[in-house]
């Protein structure tokens, strides 16, 4: 672990680029963990390419998580369904820093992005304890930046809309 800040990209997949992540994340965590835990993920990620977005760190130069992301109601709200992190990160049950860094990239990534592409409403799922964790954290802390927008927990769900 470093005191390096992580610089993301969020973006769709392109032309082969997921057949490198599975090559890479398969040597992470062994073929047969792999395809237990991670097989179907790729498998859905190329029959739903519109759906399945590549958080690329430019610091370190490797895909550190895939987000299962949709938009509905008209291109004006997009919703983060899943988080699916790198081998490298297990156990995922686990909070590391490395962990919290990754899923705060991704949702940085992934509010910023929507925002900026002008949807009114980003919601984020928090499907796991640690997710929710992470996504309550946020809200708190939402009021102490000027951000023209509003985040409030829904049940599981993190909703930012702009003012």
């Amino acid at each position: 672990m470093s005191d390096e800040v992580d610089s993301y990209d969020l973006r769709r997949f392109e032309e082969g680029r997921l057949d490198q992540v599975e090559a890479e994340w398969s040597e992470y965590s062994g073929k047969e963990e792999f395809e237990v835990e991670l097989g179907s993920v790729f498998e859905w990620c190329a029959a739903h390419p519109e759906e399945a977005l590549e958080l690329f760190n430019k610091t370190k130069g490797k895909t550190d998580a895939i987000l299962e992301v949709v938009e509905s109601h008209w291109g004006t709200k997009t919703k983060l369904l899943k988080i699916y992190l790198s081998p490298e990160f297990w156990p995922f049950q686990v909070l590391t820093e490395d962990v919290a860094r990754t899923h705060a990239g991704a949702y940085a990534a992934f509010i910023i992005g929507g925002l900026s592409s002008g949807v009114n409403e980003v919601k984020i799922y928090g499907r796991t304890d640690i997710m929710l964790t992470l996504l309550s954290s946020l809200e708190r802390l939402w009021p102490t930046y000027d951000t023209g927008s509003v985040a409030k927990i829904q049940g599981r769900w993190l909703s930012i809309t702009r003012n």
